[in-house]
């Protein structure tokens, strides 16, 4: 653009080809701009989304690697049936097998959906507190029978009322997401 004065100045021919070369290098700058940054946004998008991926893919290994473990244990177990003492210990496995698959779901909607909703990581510290509670109740009812020195017993219940309480704040988190999101809690059937 010109301003007023250059206007009125006549305009020779070599004045006139250095502000058309001005304006043209100032358009294709501001265009050039947004590209640029188009670009650098669109490499993230994808760096981002394989990284997304390979968590995806460890764990899936873990899960995999947790969850033969888990099926080793139990058919242990079952070949040493009257001995129940490790039923406590496949349930926590199965409880962290959950964790993880729905850890893996989390990150397998980020990926096709680019959001990260908030309800699958309450769920997963809704497993992980129940997953706790049942672990603190075994080591309870466990210290009287062994020679191990015993878990203190008001630091246990003090552990399970806080833990019974994340459990209620966490139910009604998600209770208050889904609703939130116009998603109705089944209703129950008779």
């Amino acid at each position: 653009m010109l301003t007023i004065e250059e206007r009125e100045t006549p305009m020779t021919t070599s004045s006139y080809d250095t502000q058309a070369a001005y304006e043209t290098q100032a358009a294709t700058a501001e265009h050039a701009g947004p590209k640029q940054n188009e670009i650098v946004t669109e490499a993230f998008v994808k760096i981002e989304h394989w990284i997304s991926m390979g968590i995806g893919g460890v764990l899936i290994v873990a899960t995999v690697l947790l969850l033969t473990g888990t099926l080793s244990d139990l058919w242990a177990l079952i070949r040493q049936w009257p001995d129940t003492a490790k039923v406590f210990l496949i349930v926590d496995q199965l409880l962290f097998v959950l964790m993880l698959v729905e850890i893996l779901h989390t990150v397998r909607q980020s990926i096709s959906s680019d959001q990260i909703l908030v309800e699958p990581f309450l769920i997963v510290g809704l497993i992980a507190s129940v997953r706790r509670i049942l672990i603190v109740t075994v080591e309870v009812a466990g210290s009287g029978k062994s020679k191990e020195q015993p878990m203190d017993f008001n630091h246990a219940m003090t552990e399970l009322a806080v833990l019974g309480g994340l459990t209620l704040i966490l139910i009604a988190s998600i209770y208050i997401s889904r609703r939130s999101r116009g998603l109705r809690p089944p209703a129950p059937t008779p």
